[in-house]
């Protein structure tokens, strides 16, 4: 096994520190690092069982931050097993890029005596090279599906969502008024109703003109509905820019798939959450 990738754009490393942030949010204790040939997954390290979401945030080697990136899996000659699944702490190094850098190299390294560590070097145009290092686990081919995105079933509705900014200060409300659970429900015409009962009473926003994928099996009157936990779709939400563009996929009111959709970012985020039933 091996990885390494470089870059050399001070732009590019503060996007890399970005992208860290949205997932250290998410990913509150280690994070699980799935490295590819075609770039890197930052994914949860629970499961959906044990904390009733799982996140993702891809980052395409393709794209604009990678200088270059070399890489060969656990079987680079298999193509299920040509991977490597990583697990560490990502606030230390979340934190170690807060400065100007206009170097970084990421390696894959092996100490006999330490174990396997991931070594990121860093640069700034008014300093030395520093050189980190950060004990990772490899996590054995066996228990790579405990990581992967849960099983997503037959697929209800698919409903591009409002601005996330809007959505935002809707969930920011909802849990200063203590409200436990948010409904989606959403139709093929385009109309998506945000429903939560509070102490204070019942309360629903109502949008129309939405875009849709649209579901052939359904028809235009049927509404999709998933009710999730509010605290989950909040941290969810507060950890993407405020111009980034969801959409919402309901799963035979069992889970909600949010993703992210523009073309023009080098990520793609996935947050899968648990349907609560009434």
């Amino acid at each position: 096994m091996r990885f390494s990738a470089v870059m050399n754009d001070s732009a590019a490393i503060d996007q890399f520190a970005t992208y860290l942030t949205q997932v250290n949010r998410m990913c509150k204790k280690n994070c699980c690092v799935k490295i590819q040939p075609n770039g890197m997954t930052f994914m949860s390290s629970g499961n959906m069982s044990e904390s009733g979401h799982w996140f993702c945030l891809f980052i395409s080697k393709d794209g604009h931050l990678f200088r270059s990136f070399s890489f060969a899996g656990l079987d680079p000659s298999d193509p299920e097993k040509n991977y490597i699944y990583l697990e560490f702490a990502l606030d230390e190094m979340s934190r170690m890029l807060n400065k100007d850098h206009h170097h970084m190299k990421l390696k894959l390294a092996n100490n006999s005596h330490i174990g396997p560590y991931l070594r990121v070097e860093l640069q700034s145009p008014c300093s030395d090279l520093i050189v980190h290092e950060f004990m990772v686990r490899i996590i054995p081919s066996r228990s790579w599906d405990l990581y992967r995105q849960p099983t997503i079933g037959h697929l209800k509705m698919s409903i591009y969502m409002p601005p996330s900014k809007q959505i935002l200060r809707l969930l920011h409300s909802l849990k200063s008024m203590k409200a436990k659970f948010v409904k989606f429900r959403s139709n093929n015409e385009g109309e998506m109703y945000i429903e939560s009962n509070t102490d204070q009473g019942q309360l629903s926003a109502y949008f129309s003109e939405l875009q849709n994928d649209r579901i052939e099996s359904d028809s235009q009157e049927d509404f999709a509905t998933v009710r999730l936990m509010t605290n989950s779709v909040h941290q969810f939400y507060s950890a993407l820019p405020p111009l980034t563009r969801i959409k919402l996929n309901t799963i035979t009111d069992r889970m909600a798939e949010f993703k992210t959709f523009s073309h023009e970012e080098d990520a793609k985020i996935v947050f899968v959450v648990g349907n609560i039933t009434e």
